[in-house]
């Protein structure tokens, strides 16, 4: 079906119409929109930011008296071929495809003379492009038939003028074939479309007009009632085979678990029910499984108890409307006017309440995320949703299909065919013998004893519960329609049954099959045509619980994984990163280029593969792995009898069943495909014939992400066939299949000749200029990385932050936004590729920041003093320069870990004869010369001497320097008789500032007392240097990156600790605003006391405006006259409020005459609130230097910051005006933001804080209103 509506809507400048309107439209069903009257006046309409109606066409005139608008709903397959727009606003002719059908449509609003004249003017102009089927509808503002459309006229016969004016017009439509269709549909029935509250009479003038050729396919044809207009709608039903949108499954309504009553109904009937049917007769998974069925009921009642709830007044008010009017139509009346006019009142009055309701819960949204790194930024500053509709599917030797139910179809048989490939008679299909036979000559680890165990364990009560908290919010269900709010919602209960269900499964090592079910969602892939089935990705939707379990297994197999997968394969192995791989590999290309290595790199592009997993081949690499049998079902568990439907526009297809490959979505997919391709890469390591980069005894052939495979291969001529053989003999036991033609070769230095036969032998995709792995170009020449990389990245953030110029935000709104999306781009490329960037590209990319922060106005502040930490006086904006450092500061560090990635190995074979982290922590006037270094080590060592102060307690000797690089410093200096002993660092050789005694040296380590000259020539180095008496008083000895690189760990979050350590020396010196502050204070400041001020709205409040004006306040950003007057000579320095001081900072914000009264208020309502006194003077509340008792009340601090905040922002609102804030405004200002705050705690399910300050303000109003009864 396809509804067409007509609506003349009588303005739709005010917000509330608008979004009635939309409800009204939206609950219809209405999929073409036909508006008339929209009073949308051209280049200054609001705009319709509807979500079901995205796509939207308009025709405005000079003033707000007209305007047409055509609407198309989302799920309407459109196509624009032609549009006309009239200049004033009356007419919109489309010439569109609507569901693959061409129509053209005219929307017309006619004036109130000379209507059939102009209607067929505007007739004549469509004649001109007229295509497909001709639909007209509007208001034309004539009756074609007086006799039938209008009340109160009786029997009386059109004679004269009008009557003329009616044959005239029914002429005029038959001349173009239309029908009345309404009429044609009704044709003795009474109705109107228009009521005049002037005339007090009742007309038909709008209409929708078909041409003969639709009016078979017409289902129905339907007058609205009048609500939030004066006229009614008119709907269009058509009959349409190409269904559009079908019914997408059942899923949880979220606002049922929000609400406490449903909630706890929900709970009573879980415990009732496992109460009532657990039992021995029944298998946990029976039990399980109907519980879900009982559940959904419930849950269906519930939700369509809140549908009602919702909706119920509105629909009473619309029924009575329709009674009455029906009533008024057939025998008019001044009682029955009277009672239509109450009702639409009635109807206003509940809209906009409803309108408000909804302002008030978007204000408390922006309230808690607004201007601040959220779901809610990201979506203001995403301009273009990616379109979600799939028009048409086409495959190769087939028809293109239409329509959605047909479009899922073939989705499904394509994906039955890839993941039922034992189906498929033209592959070879190996036998378990082949299998076996393939992986007996392969070297692969097996688990330990302990790894078993661990694996073996029982599955605990404690685990489930632990994952079920851990799941994420918002992720679409599986068929069962459970999300993970279900889950948490109701752990408790579910844990001890579903703990049940899975020892059962995996005892059995089966699941039901309505449990392993899926429905597969399909994502277009980027840059490829949305239109065959092999360019979407396919997400399988799990039901929650079966992915509890995936994760279950996911958790345990997580410790053992490092264990049995080589260190080329980085993805989804914990404690290795894709950013190992790319600095391997930018090792190699420097490696291979210094010494003359010719090369060939590949790229491998695997067909689908994690949906190709051969399940009988994973079954015997988990075997070969060490795998027991029970283990092995426990996995295959999750493989015993899966199925999946595929779902299309709410059209799900045909059940299909699945044989192989792991699902995209599942939580164990990743690391089953790890262990199922580490016998290739096995295969390929141990394969001499297959020649590597040989670099010392090690030679280097794979780089794996996952299923991303990069090989570095020399002597290609000899190493490809055996490189293709290894990789089609696993494809014949794996189903594993390489696309040849999308795999990309790039040549690092072969011979021309070689190349040419390369090239004409195989179908690789050749590129000279670098081929793309893990998000970055890998260059044909080292020095053209930043070039394919940096300068790219640079430009898309310029490009992105010219585009966010147009959007709304705050100051701190837009740093935000630089922080949740434009650092973490640039952070990745620091990342894979930490090499030296020139410092101008950086600092253009740095002003280009700044400029969008500022909003392209001159800074007011300065951003050195904005990227500081919050302790510092900062609001920890990002510093390009500085995170650049800290990601080369951070990669350098992997190189001091005991168990180092593989790049660090090429690092240390170009430095034969030293320690990299000897030589990073050996002063670089005393680092020996290495001619043979990387450049990048040479870039290591640059970076780390310039920044080595910020990271190290003590210079020029670290304490963090390990024992054997002495020896580069120390003449004749032995550190075995030390590093033997367990005494590797320096700062071992102190505790709590004094210097260990030998003897306790050799007590404690052991240490041999031929180490004594040794120890005295430490002592006399230090000594030398000057830092044996700062050791002495230094307290802690390490800094954080020098504890970190000591005593490694991977729960540092190694980059943040780079940067926050670069950045922590930013507060030692006082900046300009605070000795401004001190000085118009005539006061000092310490430190200390600074960083109380800096961190009184830490955690006070969620609102970010209440902590952005505060600190404008302190960073002095606000322009008073003082400071105006030097750059604008017609403004005074006085003070616009008293006229006659000198208006500084502190006048202008506090010592102003007009003001001073407010402050006094102010003061006395802060003792009141807060039951405390803070001393009257600017610097506790301008400042905000509390007294420290009162600072150690968090609640109390946290409150004052609130108070202070709102008083000015009450004055920074009242700038350059005589009037000062009140009172009473500041209370209500207080109150608002108290409720904002209870609506997003119960809205958002937000925690309350441990010291809540408006706890505070609730005990005030109580006290209020106490003594305002008791008075």
């Amino acid at each position: 079906m396809v509804k067409i509506t007509s609506y003349n809507v009588q303005g739709l400048n005010i917000p509330y119409k608008r979004r009635t309107l939309y409800k009204e439209l939206d609950s219809a069903g209405a999929d073409v929109v036909c508006l008339q009257e929209t009073h949308f006046r051209r280049l200054s309409h609001p705009p319709l930011k509807w979500p079901s109606f995205t796509t939207q066409f308009h025709s405005t005139g000079p003033t707000k008296s007209k305007g047409v608008s055509i609407l198309i709903r989302n799920r309407v397959v459109f196509e624009l071929h032609r549009k006309l727009s009239d200049p004033n606003g009356r007419y919109l002719i489309l010439v569109c495809s609507l569901n693959h059908k061409v129509y053209t449509i005219l929307n017309l609003y006619a004036p109130n003379e000379n209507q059939v004249d102009y209607v067929a003017s505007v007739l004549a102009k469509l004649s001109l492009v007229m295509t497909g089927t001709l639909l007209v509808c509007g208001d034309f503002n004539f009756s074609l038939d007086p006799l039938k459309d209008t009340s109160g006229f009786g029997s009386r016969p059109l004679v004269g003028k009008r009557k003329k004016q009616v044959d005239k017009f029914q002429s005029l439509i038959g001349n173009y074939g239309l029908y009345d269709t309404w009429r044609l549909f009704h044709p003795n029935e009474v109705d109107y479309t228009f009521f005049s509250k002037v005339h007090k009479t009742h007309t038909r003038i709008d209409y929708i007009m078909t041409q003969s050729q639709l009016l078979p396919g017409v289902e129905s044809c339907l007058i609205g009632t009048i609500s939030c207009s004066d006229h009614a709608p008119v709907t269009l039903t058509l009959r349409d085979e190409y269904k559009t949108f079908g019914q997408s499954p059942w899923r949880l309504n979220d606002m049922v678990l929000s609400d406490e009553t449903a909630k706890s109904d929900l709970a009573s009937q879980l415990e009732s029910y496992f109460e009532l049917n657990t039992c021995e007769d029944l298998s946990a998974t029976t039990i399980w499984q109907a519980h879900k069925a009982v559940l959904r009921g419930h849950c269906i009642k519930w939700a369509s108890r809140f549908k009602k709830s919702k909706e119920a007044a509105r629909l009473l008010l619309l029924q009575k409307l329709d009674s009455l009017y029906r009533s008024h139509k057939t025998s008019p009346s001044d009682a029955t006017s009277r009672l239509l006019s109450e009702a639409h009142d009635e109807l206003h009055i509940l809209d906009r309440q409803s309108h408000f309701s909804h302002l008030q819960r978007l204000r408390t949204r922006f309230y808690a995320y607004g201007n601040k790194p959220s779901r809610l930024l990201a979506q203001r500053l995403r301009t273009l949703l990616p379109r979600q509709r799939i028009d048409k599917l086409a495959s190769p030797g087939k028809t293109a299909v239409y329509k959605p139910s047909e479009i899922a179809e073939e989705f499904a048989s394509y994906y039955s065919s890839l993941y039922n490939l034992s189906d498929n008679d033209t592959m070879s299909h190996p036998t378990i013998a082949d299998i076996d036979a393939y992986l007996l000559h392969l070297n692969l680890p097996a688990m330990s004893q302990l790894q078993t165990e661990q694996l073996s364990s029982p599955f605990t009560i404690m685990e489930i519960t632990k994952i079920i908290s851990s799941l994420p919010h918002g992720k679409a269900p599986g068929p069962d329609g459970f999300p993970s709010a279900y889950y948490k919602a109701f752990t408790h209960l579910l844990s001890p049954h579903l703990h049940k269900v899975f020892t059962q499964a995996s005892s059995e090592g089966r699941f039901p099959k309505e449990m392993l079910k899926a429905t597969i969602v399909t994502l277009p892939k980027p840059g490829k045509p949305p239109t065959s089935c092999p360019n979407f990705r396919p997400i399988s939707l799990l039901n929650t619980d079966i992915k509890i379990y995936a994760k279950l297994l996911a958790l345990r197999l997580n410790d053992i994984l490092p264990t049995l997968i080589g260190r080329d394969q980085v993805g989804f192995i914990k404690g290795r990163q894709g950013t190992e791989n790319s600095k391997k590999l930018l090792a190699l290309m420097e490696y291979q280029s210094n010494h003359g290595i010719p090369c060939l790199w590949l790229s491998l592009d695997a067909e689908k593969a994690f949906d190709r997993v051969h399940w009988k081949f994973m079954d015997r690499v988990l075997n070969k792995f060490g795998f027991t049998k029970d283990l092995i079902k426990s996995i295959m568990a999750l493989y015993a009898s899966p199925s999946a439907r595929v779902l299309n526009s709410g059209f799900l297809s045909k059940t299909f069943n699945i044989t192989n490959g792991t699902r995209q979505g599942c939580p164990l997919s990743p690391l089953l495909y790890a262990l199922v391709l580490e016998p290739l890469a096995q295969a390929i390591r141990q394969n001499d014939l297959i020649r590597g980069v040989q670099i010392g005894p090690r030679t280097f052939k794979l780089n794996l992400f996952a299923d991303d495979i990069l090989i570095t291969i020399t002597e290609p001529l000899d190493s490809l066939p055996s490189l293709h053989a290894a990789l089609t003999e696993y494809g014949l036991v794996s189903y594993h299949s390489l696309n040849l033609p999308k795999t990309q070769a790039l040549a690092l230095g072969l011979h021309p000749t070689d190349l040419r036969s390369i090239k004409a032998r195989y179908s690789f995709a050749w590129n000279d200029q670098g081929i793309k792995y893990l998000g970055i170009t890998l260059p044909g020449r080292f020095d053209d990385i930043i070039t394919a990389n940096h300068k790219k990245v640079f430009a898309e953030t310029r490009s992105l932050l010219l585009r966010w110029r147009s959007v709304r935000l705050s100051w701190l709104g837009r740093a935000a936004a630089v922080k949740m999306t434009i650092l973490p781009k640039l952070l990745y490329v620091f990342r894979m590729l930490p090499i030296l960037v020139p410092k101008p590209l950086l600092s253009a990319v740095q002003r280009d920041i700044s400029s969008f922060i500022w909003n392209g106005k001159r800074p007011r502040t300065p951003f050195k003093v904005l990227s500081a930490s919050l302790v510092d006086g900062g609001l920890k904006f990002p510093q390009i320069l500085a995170y650049h450092k800290a990601a080369i500061i951070a990669s350098l560090s992997e190189s001091l870990l005991l168990h180092q990635p593989l790049w660090t190995y090429i690092q240390s074979i170009a430095i034969p004869g030293h320690s990299f982290s000897s030589l990073l922590f050996t002063p670089s006037k005393s680092r020996p010369a290495l001619p043979t270094a990387l450049q990048i080590t040479r870039w290591y060592f640059t970076v780390w001497d310039r920044n080595v102060r910020a990271y190290t307690s003590l210079h020029p000797l670290s304490l963090a320097t390990p024992v054997n690089a002495l020896t580069y410093v120390i003449p004749f200096f032995n550190p075995k008789a030390w590093t033997q002993h367990g005494v590797r660092y320096v700062f071992q050789f102190f505790r709590n500032s004094s210097v260990l005694s030998f003897a306790h040296m050799q007590t404690t380590h052991g240490v041999p007392s031929q180490a004594f000259l040794s120890y005295l020539q430490i002592l006399s180095y230090m000594r030398t240097l000057g830092t044996l008496s700062s050791v002495l008083t230094n307290e802690p000895l390490l800094t954080p990156f020098e504890s970190f690189v000591t005593h490694p760990t991977q729960s540092i979050k190694l980059l943040s600790l780079c940067y926050s350590q670069l950045m922590s020396g930013m507060g030692l010196s006082k900046r300009t605003f605070q000795k401004a502050w001190e000085t118009e204070l005539n006061t000092h400041l310490t430190l200390e006391q600074w960083t109380h001020v800096f961190l009184l709205d830490k955690s006070a409040s969620r609102c970010i405006s209440i902590f952005e004006t505060r600190r404008k306040v302190l960073y002095r950003w606000y322009l008073v006259p003082v400071r105006e007057c030097h750059f604008n000579k017609n403004v005074p320095d006085t003070c616009w409020r008293c006229q006659t001081a000198r208006g500084s900072m502190l006048h202008v914000w506090w010592s102003c005459p007009s003001l001073q009264p407010f402050w006094i208020q102010v003061a006395l309502y802060v003792e009141e609130v807060l039951g405390v006194t803070v001393p009257f003077s600017p610097l506790h509340y301008l400042l905000g230097l509390l007294p420290d008792d009162v600072r150690k009340m968090s609640r109390q601090r946290k409150m004052f910051c609130i108070i202070i905040s709102c008083c000015f922002l009450l004055i920074a609102r009242l700038w350059k005006k005589t009037i000062t804030p009140s009172l009473p405004s500041l209370t209500k200002m207080i109150s608002d933001l108290a409720f904002s705050e209870d609506l997003a705690r119960s809205h958002f399910n937000l925690a309350s804080p441990a010291q809540d300050p408006w706890s505070l303000w609730q005990a005030h109003l109580i006290y209020q209103t106490t003594r305002t009864r008791d008075t």
